[in-house]
């Protein structure tokens, strides 16, 4: 029994000093033009009378983070509403954008079970800087502290995005950057530009994607990439 149980332990003992293996989701546009002063690598796209620079910047809580920069060239007041962006994934499935004030109101009458889950999901399907930590497998160790050491060690975005702790702050914090920065109608005034994020429900599709707006009589397709990767502590 005392000879079963030393095996035990030893085993025990090896697979705690083993790496830790994870995979996550890289999404970014499938041509990186530039990339911002926070490592968000964006998309550039140039139209007649249009500017279009798109971003994934990742998961909040249950929603992921566009980021849109949308610089009007013409002498006219440009009208773009949330319902006028969607991302259409390969196989065919649209995903819809959130409306923020609907949204809002689940925060304000959920705010206890959002606190939990922000606690919980932090570590599973945190956004990186366009990395979605997707899945812990354990090639032995703490599952937990290898995803602790993905975050340490890639840049890291959504933390602090517009200025707001999306991850550890408040609902309150949260509620309030929806309110100042998420689509809901906006304008692009003539010969200057709109800076507004559009938020997603999460999907755990790995298709590749269009992020699609339309503007006026206009669509624009900016093509996304969804990549599986695996990284080891």
């Amino acid at each position: 029994m005392k000879r079963y149980l030393l095996i035990s332990f030893l085993l025990l003992l090896g697979l705690s000093s083993c790496k830790s293996s994870y995979q996550y989701t890289e999404i970014k546009p499938a041509e990186v033009s530039e990339m911002s002063g926070d490592k968000l690598p964006f998309s550039r796209d140039n139209y007649d009378h249009l500017e279009i620079k798109t971003a994934f910047v990742g998961f909040a809580s249950d929603y992921m983070i566009y980021q849109l920069e949308l610089h009007n060239h013409t002498s006219e007041d440009l009208e773009i509403n949330y319902t006028d962006v969607d991302i259409e994934y390969e196989d065919g499935f649209i995903l819809n954008a959130r409306q923020k004030y609907k949204f809002i109101d689940f925060l304000k009458e959920e705010k206890s079970s959002v606190k939990r889950q922000k606690k919980t999901t932090t570590i599973g399907n945190i956004l990186i800087g366009g990395l979605g930590i997707a899945s812990i497998f354990a090639g032995g160790g703490n599952g937990v502290e290898g995803v602790l050491y993905a975050l340490e060690t890639t840049a890291y975005v959504a933390e602090d995005h517009r200025n707001y702790n999306l991850v550890e702050g408040s609902i309150e914090d949260e509620i309030k950057y929806i309110e100042d920065w998420v689509l809901y109608e906006g304008v692009i005034p003539a010969k200057s530009m709109l800076s507004t994020d559009v938020i997603f429900p999460i999907s755990e599709a790995d298709f590749d994607f269009d992020l699609v707006l339309q503007i006026g009589d206009d669509e624009y397709r900016i093509p996304y990439s969804s990549i599986i990767r695996e990284g080891r502590r």
